[in-house]
């Protein structure tokens, strides 16, 4: 496969280059599988925990995935028999059902296959992280940003690691960022706002909204972002929202057809109408509980042990009426107490969002310390090479931008962990290597042009 070649969104040579140049080496995508794979088959990360009745694999995804196997429907994310629910979204629960179906049930087979899917996920990434490099800030950039990806260990923990959405995300995530830069023209100078362009736009985004929610909030800034014109404004604008409107529209029913079997399904399920998951009362609870102040709960909201009372109350009213219980204590707790819920633990969550979540359990101080340097320097330096982008006017910065503004914004009011900004590792691994690209040998930036870069 061609290898990226030196190519930004404002060169005057990429007019009319094919999409083809800005595909990354398939070697980036073998080795950042391999990679992965000799690490879970050295750290033998495919041993299956044991502790209570095997929740620690997969936790309630992997309860529904063994729900589903034995035949008892999508539901009991927390042991037992407690109906239907929908705490989790879809697509994961399913695919992990799917390989308890052929591989057996927390069988230490079982774990190896989903940490390969997920290294699949991962390597897959590698290559697109590298078109997407490529495409804002050329041809240098784009490959390290791939091959960063590719070996740098905070990407290849998820993987091996833990049986979660994360990989899944970030490679959804990475496709819709794709997929938007090439209708934009980024990088070839050719718009491609055709009827087919919006349906791959609006399987990217069926894709990622039904693996990772939260993310929703980016979608409709997007749509605007790709119709965007700076030098015309908000006319020109909405004359291109009038002129694509059937490609919006095609775009939002590929989007609405995707979610429709999860929204049907929940609506006979529960004779509610939950678009995404239904479990945003405990959520709220958890989180503006004054037991955590604004940390992670630790612990299961509903108890996974079936005589716990959290848990038998949850079995006998159902999901729905439980998470409703749970959110009239939310709201209890914010008139308790508004500026802890709604002010001081966003605020302590935005620094542990972007900084890291400490580990109080932690009994070597040096490696806290250590652990906790490594995951803020990526967002030190993503950050600043987004803000130096964004302040040379870079074709994309924008879209980056806006990405990190809003895909984090619900984890502010609700929990912080580090796998939450996994998917927009991203963007901050792409803007990185951007920030050491403009560097020069005396301290300070160089304010050449990506083309000159």
């Amino acid at each position: 496969m061609d290898r990226l070649v030196t190519m930004t969104g404002n060169s005057a040579e990429q007019q009319g280059a094919p999409p083809r140049i800005f595909r990354a080496p398939w070697s980036l995508f073998w080795v950042a599988f391999v990679v992965r794979i000799l690490v879970i088959l050295v750290g033998r990360t495919y041993r299956t925990p044991q502790e209570f009745d095997h929740f620690n694999f997969a936790f309630e995804i992997g309860r529904i995935a063994q729900s589903l196997v034995e035949g008892r429907g999508f539901g009991s994310p927390f042991g037992g028999n407690t109906g239907p629910t929908s705490w989790i979204m879809p697509l994961y629960p399913l695919l992990l059902a799917g390989v308890f179906k052929v591989c057996g049930t927390y069988t230490a087979l079982s774990a190896g296959v989903m940490h390969g899917i997920d290294s699949l996920f991962d390597a897959f990434t590698a290559m697109v992280v590298a078109e997407i490099g490529g495409r804002v800030f050329g041809r240098r950039v784009g490959l390290w940003s791939g091959w960063l990806w590719a070996l740098y260990p905070g990407t290849i923990q998820y993987p091996i690691h833990w049986i979660w959405d994360m990989s899944l995300s970030a490679m959804c995530f990475s496709l819709m960022l794709a997929q938007a830069l090439r209708m934009r023209g980024i990088g070839d100078g050719t718009l491609r706002l055709g009827v087919r362009d919006w349906i791959c736009f609006g399987l990217a985004w069926g894709l990622f909204g039904l693996v990772n929610p939260t993310a929703l909030l980016l979608l409709p800034v997007s749509v605007l972002w790709l119709l965007w014109q700076p030098k015309h404004g908000i006319s020109a604008c909405l004359r291109n929202l009038f002129q694509q409107s059937l490609g919006v529209l095609v775009c939002a029913l590929v989007v609405i057809a995707m979610f429709s079997p999860w929204v049907t399904r929940n609506w006979m399920a529960f004779h509610s109408f939950i678009p995404t998951r239904g479990n945003l009362g405990a959520e709220l609870e958890s989180a503006w509980s004054p037991l955590w102040q604004g940390f992670p709960a630790q612990g299961q909201r509903v108890g996974i042990l079936e005589a716990e009372p959290t848990h038998q109350r949850y079995e006998k009213i159902g999901e729905v009426a439980w998470v409703r219980e749970q959110g009239v204590r939310a709201k209890e707790w914010l008139h308790r107490d508004p500026w802890r819920v709604l002010v001081r633990d966003p605020l302590l969550r935005v620094d542990m969002f972007w900084s890291s979540v400490p580990h109080i359990d932690e009994r070597h101080p040096w490696m806290e310390v250590g652990r906790e340097i490594n995951y803020a320097f990526l967002s030190v330096t993503g950050l600043l090479g987004l803000a130096l982008a964004v302040c040379k006017k870079v074709q994309g910065a924008g879209l980056f931008l806006a990405s990190c503004i809003l895909m984090p914004l619900t984890y502010y009011f609700i929990s912080a962990a580090a796998r939450f900004r996994h998917p927009l590792e991203v963007v901050l691994i792409v803007t990185t290597v951007y920030l050491f690209s403009q560097a020069e040998l005396r301290w300070g930036f160089s304010h050449r042009s990506p083309d000159a870069a």
